[in-house]
């Protein structure tokens, strides 16, 4: 004989949906606990994560003081700390940028827009055999040299990043082999923008990129710097600076030729051929790069 089906009370029935439902509820809620927890997370462990690949990348090393993360964007480093291969900082920065969790999601091609400000102390400091070099230079030499090769560099055409510089202050000093300061200058408020785009985003110049700047340099002088280069790499994206056309520009008013030296790293190359200070100074390249010839008979105007 078949068991008899025992018949539910409506109130049963109720009582079953209730729990579906606040099972149901307290699901959502947790998930959505845990959405809102995600970025607070990253931001925790952001700091730890970035040093220890700066460790990784360069010689010198990076502190950093906090990072805001959020889904969307944009996020936020404070208190960045770089510091030289001996340990001395060379600079103080703040970084934002336009990308949020979601948007590293999948992979990246577009790398927003960072925004960088601060200060920067780069010191230029002779060596015995008459050489020099600066502490920015050794904080971010890479802490393990690129083993040679014959491949040549690939830039991605769909990659696209833009840095926007807002209110950086440079100084620069001079120190001779035995540490003895011989000079310092200081440029205030620089501010500019530089970018780069790949080949899909660039169009059939390949890629490019773009730079503008301006500063003010302590004592009245100023500092300008207008960039746009195109056909940056082949249809294959392989880097090729031999097929690039430049437009460059560099003005100077006013500016101590150390700080040109120490800023390009040319070891005092620069204060040689110029004397103390460049007073009134247009740089200017246009054309092709494609071998040493055609760089030579690039138009040049150097007054100082």
């Amino acid at each position: 004989m078949a068991n008899a089906a025992v018949p539910q009370t409506p109130g049963s029935m109720s009582r079953r949906k209730k729990i579906a439902l606040i099972a149901g509820a307290g699901t959502v809620v947790t998930v959505g606990v845990l959405l809102l927890l995600v970025p607070t997370i990253a931001s925790s462990l952001a700091p730890g994560i970035i040093e220890s690949q700066a460790a990784k990348q360069i010689a010198g090393s990076v502190k950093v003081g906090s990072v805001s993360v959020s889904w969307t964007g944009p996020t936020k480093i404070t208190g960045i700390e770089l510091l030289d291969d001996k340990g001395q900082k060379v600079g103080t920065l703040e970084a934002s940028s336009s990308l949020g969790i979601l948007s590293v999601l999948g992979g990246l091609s577009d790398l927003g827009t960072t925004t960088i400000s601060g200060s920067l102390e780069v010191v230029q400091t002779a060596a015995a055999d008459g050489t020099s070099t600066t502490n920015l230079q050794r904080a971010i030499a890479p802490r393990t040299p690129a083993a040679p090769s014959t491949e040549p560099a690939k830039f991605p055409g769909d990659l696209r990043a833009e840095l926007v510089v807002d209110a950086l202050t440079i100084t620069t000093t001079q120190k001779d082999a035995a540490g003895a300061t011989l000079r310092s200058a200081k440029i205030t408020g620089l501010k500019g923008t530089a970018g780069a785009a790949g080949r899909a985003v660039g169009g059939d110049r390949g890629a490019n990129a773009k730079a503008n700047f301006k500063g003010a340099i302590d004592g009245g002088g100023t500092f300008e710097l207008s960039l746009d280069a195109t056909g940056l790499t082949d249809t294959a994206d392989a880097v090729r600076i031999d097929g690039a056309k430049v437009d460059l520009s560099v003005k100077a008013a006013g500016v101590p030729s150390a700080m040109l030296d120490a800023l390009a790293g040319q070891g005092g190359l620069v204060a040689g051929a110029l004397g103390p200070s460049v007073q009134n100074a247009t740089l200017s390249v246009r054309g092709g790069l494609k071998d040493a010839q055609a760089v030579s008979r690039q138009w040049v105007s150097l007054e100082h």
